[in-house]
């Protein structure tokens, strides 16, 4: 089943497409009830150089995610799975135990936003979406979409360039502690209005 879009809806006045956007997130809340799963090829970003060269980005890959997967549960698994690092001595050094502190910190901020219906205040995103059915949000801003949830699966079709980043080595050691986490199974996507067009519904499963 296709999903129709108003691909104009940015062309109308604010008053206007306020009302409309309320009207558009009725209609595909009752066209995607009952649907749980999300089956999507999503394709990261491409940049390019003033040449029109590939600087980075462009990796094509087939993703199965459980939506809206619930935020609030993974996190209190991955502190459960964090603390029992800490009673393993996983932490050895100064600094090992310092940066696993520093993501013990962070899940703990977005657990007690979390369980009282609010985000991290540090979250950079807050208020930007507006809930459709769970695991996809509207953006308010671009009117794009947000599919959120646990990664089932994920084969690389086509692989990308990675640009070069250079963390330093508190950011790299806390990103390494929460790839160890259930969270790091957690994935949002930013779906551009002609993917989402072209979607259907098969079962509990939204196809992109």
């Amino acid at each position: 089943m296709a999903i129709t879009i108003p691909l104009k809806i940015r062309e109308i006045p604010l008053k206007i497409r306020e009302k409309k956007q309320d009207d558009f997130v009725v209609e595909l809340r009752a066209r995607l009830k009952g649907c749980q799963f999300a089956s999507l090829t999503y394709k990261t970003k491409q940049y390019f150089d003033k040449h029109g060269f590939l600087t980075h980005g462009g990796e094509l890959s087939r993703y199965s995610i459980i939506l809206g997967s619930n935020y609030l549960n993974l996190l209190e698994k991955s502190l459960l799975e964090l603390e029992i690092q800490f009673n393993e001595g996983r932490f050895i050094s100064d600094f090992q135990v310092f940066a696993a502190e520093q993501v013990r910190e962070s899940l703990n901020k977005s657990l007690a936003a979390h369980r009282i219906g609010r985000q991290n205040e540090d979250y950079t995103k807050k208020g930007m979406y507006r809930r459709i059915i769970s695991g996809l949000n509207l953006n308010r801003n671009d009117l794009t979409f947000q599919l959120f949830g646990m990664k089932q699966s994920q084969v690389i079709i086509a692989p990308g360039k990675h640009k070069k980043t250079y963390p330093s080595p508190i950011t790299l050691a806390k990103q390494n502690i929460r790839n160890t986490l259930p969270i790091a199974r957690f994935r949002e996507f930013a779906l551009d209005w002609d993917t989402v067009e072209s979607a259907k519904i098969a079962g509990e499963t939204i196809i992109l």
